[in-house]
């Protein structure tokens, strides 16, 4: 008997988002409101986070201190 691995998440719900970055679920509602914030999906009436969407916004936030 094999066990296989269970697939990596592919969507954050948006507590778990609110909880990676130090926010409120409530945040993440008003930009979804304002047409802000990372891309988001609903599947099955849910709102969901693609992880992938998620990282790429992460990394267009960034910003790097000038010496």
């Amino acid at each position: 008997m094999s066990i296989t691995p269970l697939p990596a998440r592919r969507y954050l719900s948006p507590t778990l988002l609110a909880e990676r970055w130090s926010i409120t679920p409530k945040t993440l509602a008003n930009w979804r409101h304002l047409g802000t914030g990372p891309t988001f999906t609903k599947i099955g009436g849910m709102v969901r986070y693609p992880i992938s969407d998620v990282e790429a916004y992460e990394v267009v936030g960034r910003t790097e201190a000038v010496a």
